[in-house]
């Protein structure tokens, strides 16, 4: 990984934590938090691309197409929105992590998150098959009985920065 990448994770690490902090405190990810996370990710992208030498044109055309792709990624979970199987502030800041490092590898650090979240799930579920009185079923209502798609959705960013993508992605 290269200085700049490192300088992108860090932020991107900053944000994911103060996202699970706020999901974990009200179960809600503030708007005000997906915008400055999408805001300091343009900057930086913006910031870097100067020191890089690049000209002026072509980096917007590059920010651009990150916002692009951003969208995409939300569009693309839209339907798992619908289902309930994630928040709507979940689906935003997978936008954002793909502003901060990419699509592909967002999509790896998603797809890490999903498996990292049917780990959870079955761990939050055990004490209810090996003792069954021990666990009831939560009305639709009890809050207390979900699990944070935020927490999944940091480890599997930081497990995509160690491991690397699943998929080779050109962006």
């Amino acid at each position: 990984m290269t200085k700049e990448e490192y300088t992108f994770l860090i932020l991107l690490t900053l944000i994911l934590l103060s996202a699970v902090y706020t999901d974990l405190k009200s179960f809600r990810i503030p708007n005000a938090l997906i915008l400055t996370g999408g805001g300091l990710g343009l900057i930086l992208l913006l910031l870097e691309g100067l020191y890089q030498g690049q000209k002026i044109p072509s980096l917007l055309l590059f920010m651009t197409v990150r916002c692009a792709l951003c969208l995409c990624m939300t569009a693309l979970l839209i339907p798992l929105w619908k289902l309930k199987a994630i928040g709507g502030g979940d689906v935003k800041l997978l936008g954002i992590c793909v502003i901060h490092i990419g699509f592909g590898r967002s999509l790896s650090g998603f797809i890490y998150a999903l498996f990292i979240s049917v780990l959870l799930s079955g761990i939050y579920l055990m004490p209810g098959f090996v003792l069954p009185g021990l666990r009831k079923p939560s009305d639709k209502q009890d809050r207390m009985h979900r699990i944070h798609f935020s927490i999944p959705l940091l480890l599997g960013m930081l497990w995509e920065s160690k491991m690397g993508m699943l998929f080779d992605l050109p962006f």
